[in-house]
């Protein structure tokens, strides 16, 4: 055993210790609002992890004319297997209807705007800070759109909130 597999086995450990140790619940009720009272242990799933695939054992939770329902799945926050997902979609699930903000088109992803305002003092050059060093990368400058009217906002916003500061606008 070497690499990966010497850390996946404390994984596949972990998850064994989990289903062993669960707890059974009386019943589970789903998002539909359908009581499951019939238990079946031993389901298990393949989850691919970055140290290789492991298998989760999970209890069942079962009802007549419902989809089976796996609380272990939520608490460890897996994600939704390949075919629940597309039967999900086809019920019509993640349909959620917003309105429009002004200036906002259909179909195009919402930004959200952040302003931070800060204090400091000035500091001094001196010569360690000056002196030619080997070169520095410099950073990508990744496409803004914080327009100048924003910045003017943060910058009331400031001043309103402390308004015996010494800082200018630069």
């Amino acid at each position: 055993m070497v690499g990966r597999e010497l850390q996946r086995l404390p994984l596949q450990g972990h998850l064994n210790l989990r289903a062993a140790r669960k707890t059974r619940q009386e019943s589970v009720t789903g998002a539909e609002g359908v009581e499951r009272r019939t238990l079946e242990p031993g389901h298990t799933r393949q989850l691919a992890t970055r140290f290789g695939t492991v298998t989760v054992t999970r209890i069942a939770y079962r009802a007549k004319g419902a989809v089976n329902l796996y609380p272990a799945d939520a608490e460890l926050n897996l994600p939704l297997r390949e075919a629940t997902r597309k039967a999900a979609e086809s019920k019509g699930g993640n349909t959620f209807a917003t309105r429009l903000a002004s200036g906002e088109k259909q179909g195009r992803k919402r930004m959200a705007t952040l302003a931070a305002v800060y204090d400091t003092d000035p500091s001094p050059a001196r010569p360690t800070t000056c002196s030619p060093s080997p070169p520095v990368p410099v950073p990508v400058p990744m496409p803004m759109s914080m327009s100048m009217s924003m910045s003017m906002a943060a910058w009331k916003e400031r001043r309103a909130r402390q308004p015996g500061s010494r800082a200018r606008w630069p």
